[in-house]
């Protein structure tokens, strides 16, 4: 990032227009409030703004359940279809508002799925403006929005520096322990909350879920440039396979296709390419709803094949770009997807559609090898995952 992009983007100066407007005035009733009342107690939990539907919806759900006494606010835009979910739970903070901003500064507790705690900021530069004069207090909790397989800088103690880093698998926390910086009472597996649903009413229907995750080197790119990329060639060619097509019209299968979020611009790029394929979207589909009632997950390199992992049900890595991904997305981690895998790693079409051949045959059910390595991978699989998340914050 530039000097200009920085300081000077349209994001930057509504930043600091927001940072005179309303971080400003509420710091400073927030002095007063606290000149009154020191013990607030303040829980923020979030997500993305937009969404309440990963690990931080299913924390503040539990705690409002079980734990009424405790003083959590969920953050959530006011423009969101997910506001139907939180509001039967009450304590909604809306996303940007100058209640927002008050909460933010009165907080003991910034809990969120994303880096750095941006979840649970009104703007991250009129709030980062605000730490230059005045350094939060609050303890930060680092919820993730799944599990870590390769090294990410920003998520060490020293960029992001978290006061409580939540793994869900054992290989992740003894990762994150060894090489991201943190102390190991800073660390915990403890599991991720969302984990606590994935047990309940996981019954399968016939379809596929298919969520390939984003290219940084597509990242902010225009349509153009996408519809030209090697990334689009891959998954449009699949789906206008005539083989798959078969296949999902021989198994009576319906093949959902999940974008990543960052993708979501360039859906109607894939609508209508076989009438056997549905491109969710996120005013109709939940990713928890649809990985529980996917009977094979195919996926590139997304995290979400260790939730579906979780609930012992087969999955196929579908990797036509591994060595650029490498070089220029992550760089590898602790995970091998040959040796560590929960399903067969494929580069083509041909082999894909083998492998779901495979395991239609099988009744789509997991093989051993690959249930041996999810029971090492997850030496505690139950229900409670919030639990411990919970006493876990509450102890910080």
């Amino acid at each position: 990032m530039t000097l200009r992009e920085k300081y000077f983007s349209l994001e930057a100066i509504k930043g600091i227009f927001y940072f005179f407007y309303k971080a400003i005035p509420m710091l400073l009733l927030s002095y007063i409030i606290l000149s009154k009342n020191k013990n607030t107690n303040i829980w923020l939990i979030s997500e993305r703004p937009s969404e309440a539907r990963d690990n931080g919806f299913h924390l503040f759900k539990y705690i409002r359940k079980n734990y009424s006494e405790v003083d959590c606010y969920y953050i959530i835009k006011r423009s969101s279809s997910d506001v139907k979910k939180v509001a039967p739970l009450k304590n909604i903070v809306f996303f940007g508002t100058f209640k927002h901003y008050l909460y933010y500064f009165l907080a003991i507790r910034h809990i969120s799925t994303h880096g750095a705690g941006y979840g649970s900021m009104p703007n991250k530069y009129a709030c980062s403006l605000v730490e230059l004069v005045r350094k939060s207090k609050a303890k930060k909790v680092y919820l993730k929005h799944g599990i870590i397989k390769d090294f990410l800088p920003g998520l060490t103690k020293k960029k992001a520096n978290f006061d409580l880093f939540v793994c869900g698998a054992l290989p992740e926390y003894e990762y994150v322990k060894s090489n991201f910086g943190y102390q190991k009472d800073e660390v915990k597996y403890i599991g991720l909350a969302r984990f606590d649903e994935l047990i309940e009413n996981k019954q399968s229907k016939n379809q596929i879920m298919y969520m390939p995750t984003w290219r940084r080197w597509l990242d902010n790119t225009t349509e153009e440039t996408f519809k030209a990329s090697e990334y689009f060639y891959h998954i449009k060619s699949l789906l206008e396979s005539s083989n798959l097509n078969t296949y999902l019209e021989d198994n009576k299968l319906t093949f959902i296709l999940c974008l990543h979020p960052k993708f979501l611009k360039y859906k109607n790029t894939f609508i209508g390419l076989n009438k056997n394929i549905i491109v969710a979207s996120t005013k109709k589909h939940d990713i928890q709803e649809l990985l529980k009632s996917s009977s094979v997950l195919i996926t590139d390199y997304s995290s979400v094949y260790f939730d579906f992992a979780y609930m012992n049900k087969p999955l196929i890595y579908f990797q036509f770009d591994y060595e650029r991904y490498r070089k220029q997305h992550y760089t590898a981690g602790y995970f091998n997807y040959h040796n560590n895998g929960f399903g067969p790693v494929v580069k083509n079409e041909e082999h894909l559609i083998n492998e779901l051949t495979n395991m239609a045959e099988k009744n789509f059910k997991i093989s051993s090898i690959y249930r041996k390595r999810i029971e090492e991978f997850f030496p505690i699989i139950d229900k409670k995952n919030c639990e411990r998340n919970f006493r876990s914050i509450l102890n910080l």
